[in-house]
C-alpha cells in the first residue's frame, strides 16, 4: 500500500512538472556531456518538434534544428562551458520542418565527477519566441511613433506632480536642443530656454 502510493505521488509530481514546463514553454534535458541526448522532457520535444513517440532525438537532429547562421554560436558556447566546467546561456533560433522560425534560450550545467571531468550536462531551453514577437513590435511602434514626431517636429513628454521630468521623446530634446546621452534635463533647464517674455 505504502509503495502504491509513493508510486502515485511520483506520478502527480512528474505530472505537475509536465504542465509547468508546457505553461511556461520550458523545456528541460540532460546529455553526456558530448552532446549525445539521455533525456528530454515532454516540452523540449514539443519546443523543437520532435516526436516522443520516436525516442530520443540524435545529437545531430536537434542541431539540424537550429538556424545555419546560429549553430557555429551555439556549439562554442556549450564547448567553451563544457571545456571550462561552468554553466552557460545562449540564444538562439531553430528552424520546423514546415518552415516556422521559434526563438529559444538554453541554459545548461555541467555535472562533475569527484575528480572534476563532466560526466553529463544539464539544462532547460525556454520557447520565447512570443516574447521576441512583442519585443519586436513594440520597437516598430516606438520606431513609427518616433519617426512621425520628427516628421510633424511634435515632441512628447511625462513629468511628476513637481515638473521634473520623467520622459523626454527625441524630437523634444531636438526643439529644446539638448543632448538625449546626457539624460533627461534638471527641472530649470527647459525653463531657462523659454523666452522671457512667454515663460
Amino acid at each position: 500500500d505504502r509503495l502504491r502510493s509513493t508510486a502515485e505521488a511520483l506520478r502527480r509530481s512528474e505530472a505537475y512538472l509536465a504542465e509547468g514546463q508546457r505553461l511556461t514553454h520550458t523545456g528541460s534535458w540532460a546529455d553526456d556531456g558530448n552532446g549525445h541526448p539521455l533525456y528530454w522532457s515532454e516540452e523540449l520535444y514539443r519546443i523543437f518538434g520532435f516526436d516522443p513517440r520516436e525516442g530520443l532525438p540524435t545529437r545531430d537532429q536537434p542541431l539540424e534544428r537550429i538556424h545555419p547562421e546560429d549553430r557555429e554560436r551555439f556549439l562554442g558556447v556549450f564547448e567553451t562551458a563544457i571545456h571550462d566546467r561552468v554553466d552557460c546561456e545562449v540564444e538562439y533560433r531553430i528552424v520546423l520542418p514546415d518552415g516556422r522560425l521559434k526563438y529559444v534560450r538554453s541554459l545548461g550545467h555541467p555535472v562533475l565527477n569527484a575528480q572534476g571531468q563532466v560526466i553529463e550536462f544539464i539544462g532547460t531551453t525556454v520557447d520565447i519566441t512570443e516574447r521576441k514577437r512583442a519585443d519586436e513590435t513594440l520597437r516598430r511602434s516606438e520606431a513609427y511613433l518616433s519617426e512621425s514626431q520628427r516628421l510633424t517636429h511634435t515632441g512628447s513628454f511625462a513629468g511628476d506632480a513637481t515638473t521634473q521630468p520623467l520622459y523626454w521623446s527625441e524630437e523634444l530634446y531636438r526643439i529644446f536642443g539638448f543632448d538625449p546621452r546626457q539624460g533627461l534635463p534638471g527641472r530649470d533647464q527647459p525653463l531657462e530656454r523659454i523666452h522671457p517674455e512667454d515663460l
